[in-house]
């Protein structure tokens, strides 16, 4: 989910008459691309469906001069400040937070139906909910109020129903307001094919380096391949390995090839240049790249964890154990052809249900329902 900002559509105010939907997106000084791209898709899907209902997209610009301090005051000023009145100002039908991190703004939008997407809980899950080390930390406190605040919205839309039972053991009298909607992944991905390179085992990973990526564990494992003799190369799209990371691979004998940040366009030949993605994540709501690369026809060898296993729908292989574990199902996968080709066509078909349309089509539902309930 690693590609450049989307261009940014803001301050656009509709005349009376109809249904108006206001999404509200992060403020662009909080950086978090990832963000950007799940409200820029949200929103192009919804307007291209030409539903009759008129969607804005609201999300304010903001000065990059300065530093990292400068940076991150405008960010805070932005979210607690000016998004609030803009939300205000706009006197919405309904209002759909896109960030969960965004809580906070869910009483700003009354007497509006207000929605939440909440595309995982890893913080929460990360540290202790109750006596964090973070216990002090302005930060901690905000988020976890923010989160708190969901409990009040009048719909929550998740991507999987493993982050469903998680919302509703954390968030107490919240019913049946949680949706499961599954994300879409871009057109791009389903037209392109896997090519699979046959001189060399290509190990791709898609993500950043948060601790809960198991990034040592992608490292250990190619380090195993490289040692039982494989031409391995692995692949890193997003931000780089850290150099003690980077010289271990390089010291096994493998090819490192760090490809930062890709875009949108190169993305989907990236997976169909690779042997397999690489996925040993311990937490996550969805997990995009898996349902990227199923789509592209890439096989995928994951970790066995809910989230994944539902996402892949039983189309990748998901290990649970260590590096030695993975290079097992590695080798397993590599050493019969027939069974790669077949993940691959099965992987396909099954993430052909990853679509923003679909996405669109479900998130009207929801608003149908939450306009219902407060008309």
């Amino acid at each position: 989910m690693l590609k450049t900002s989307p261009s940014v559509v803001h301050e656009r105010i509709f005349p009376k008459g109809g249904t108006y939907v206001l999404l509200v997106a992060d403020s662009l000084a909080e950086r978090r691309t990832s963000m950007d791209l799940y409200a820029h898709w949200v929103h192009d899907a919804l307007v291209a469906s030409r539903d009759g209902l008129k969607y804005e997209l609201l999300q304010v610009p903001v000065n990059a001069q300065g530093g990292q301090l400068a940076l991150k005051w405008r960010g805070l000023r932005q979210r607690y400040w000016t998004i609030p009145r803009a939300i205000r100002s706009r006197q919405a039908d309904i209002v759909h937070i896109l960030d969960p991190a965004y809580g906070h703004l869910v009483p700003t939008a009354a007497p509006a139906p207000v929605v939440v997407s909440c595309h995982d809980l890893i913080p929460v899950e990360s540290q202790r909910w109750r006596g964090s080390r973070k216990a002090f930390s302005p930060g901690w406190h905000l988020y976890k109020r923010a989160i708190g605040n969901l409990s009040k919205a009048d719909a929550i839309v998740v991507p999987t129903a493993a982050t469903k039972y998680r919302v509703e053991s954390l968030l107490s009298q919240i019913g049946d307001k949680v949706w499961v909607i599954p994300y879409g992944v871009d057109e791009a991905f389903h037209k392109a094919r896997w090519t699979r390179p046959q001189s060399i085992l290509r190990v791709l990973h898609v993500g950043t380096n948060a601790a809960y990526k198991q990034i040592e564990l992608v490292v250990d494992t190619v380090m195993i391949l490289a040692a039982r003799g494989h031409p391995v190369e692995l692949v890193k799209a997003g931000p780089p390995l850290a150099a003690p990371l980077a010289d271990r691979v390089t010291a096994s004998g493998a090819r490192l090839v760090q490809l930062g940040e890709v875009s949108n366009l190169s993305l989907p030949k990236t997976y169909s240049d690779a042997t397999l993605l690489l996925f040993p994540s311990s937490r996550e709501g969805f997990g995009l790249p898996v349902a990227e690369a199923l789509a592209v026809g890439l096989p995928v060898v994951a970790s066995k964890i809910d989230s994944l296993e539902e996402v892949s729908g039983g189309r990748a292989m998901h290990i649970a154990g260590e590096a030695s574990s993975l290079a097992d199902a590695v080798e397993a996968l590599v050493n019969k052809p027939l069974a790669l080709e077949r993940m691959s066509a099965e992987g396909r078909m099954w993430a052909g249900r990853f679509r923003w349309e679909a996405h669109a089509n479900s998130l009207r539902d929801v608003y149908t329902a939450v306009n219902g309930t407060k008309s």
